[in-house]
């Protein structure tokens, strides 16, 4: 059984006893897009060690600048797994 929480925008951590993954994380402060967009509500105050403690790897959905400003992953030894993305 999977435990789920959501962490806002498009975020959740997906856990259980064996595996935990953060799918999508975005918590500002610094904003996307040139600081122009944030998340809302407000949701930095979930960015814990606690949440990305033990993390078997993030999981980035989609390549918007929103989830990659990396908040969630400096100075984390963790996988990052992106999802391959075609231009065709």
């Amino acid at each position: 059984m999977f435990e789920l929480q959501y962490i806002g925008h498009a975020g959740w951590l997906v856990k259980n006893k064996n595996f935990k993954v953060l799918c999508d994380p975005w918590f500002g402060p610094p904003g996307g897009y040139f600081g122009q967009w944030y998340p809302f509500p407000k949701n930095s105050h979930l960015l814990t060690d606690e949440l990305l403690e033990d993390l078997d790897f993030i999981y980035i959905s989609h390549a918007h600048e929103d989830l990659t400003t990396g908040q969630a992953i400096d100075k984390r030894n963790v996988c990052l797994r992106v999802q391959r993305v075609n231009n065709d």
